[in-house]
């Protein structure tokens, strides 16, 4: 089964300042390597390289913007990346109005349905319902639906 590498799982595998979480994530990314099992999400590339070469006044940022691009270059290596279309873009649109999403967020349920190609389900309307964005609870269907 496709899962997602959300922007935190990488950031943390890079971030030694916190042991626990960075003892996780390197655990959860090299699951997903092994298991050929995660894809990524080209959001995450916007968002990993913003975190980490971002400092705030009580710690430094944890790359530079060269050595951020290496690492993003390292997990796409190891990962498939998904990208965005013309209409999975127009449906995060939908999603940030309709749900009133962040715009990063909003591109978050894309790429999970995105991931379903790997499981053998390529469209939306060929997956079960249950498993199309926005059909999360009744008659939330609007983020999947044409123009």
């Amino acid at each position: 089964m496709a899962g997602l590498v959300d922007t935190n799982i990488p950031v943390y595998r890079f971030d030694k300042r916190y042991p626990v979480k960075h003892a996780i994530a390197t655990e959860m990314l090299g699951a997903g390597v092994a298991e050929r099992s995660w894809v990524l999400p080209h959001q995450v590339v916007a968002e990993f390289v913003s975190v980490v070469t971002r400092g705030n006044g009580e710690k430094p940022a944890l790359f530079t913007r060269d050595e951020a691009f290496r690492q993003m270059e390292f997990l796409f290596g190891e990962f498939p990346v998904i990208y965005p279309t013309e209409n999975t873009t127009r449906t995060a649109l939908r999603g940030a109005a309709l749900y009133k999403f962040a715009w990063y967020d909003a591109h978050q349920p894309i790429g999970i349905d995105l991931s379903r190609v790997s499981q053998g389900c390529p469209h939306s309307d060929h997956c079960p319902a249950a498993h199309r964005v926005g059909n999360d609870r009744p008659g939330a269907g609007a983020a999947t639906e044409g123009p």
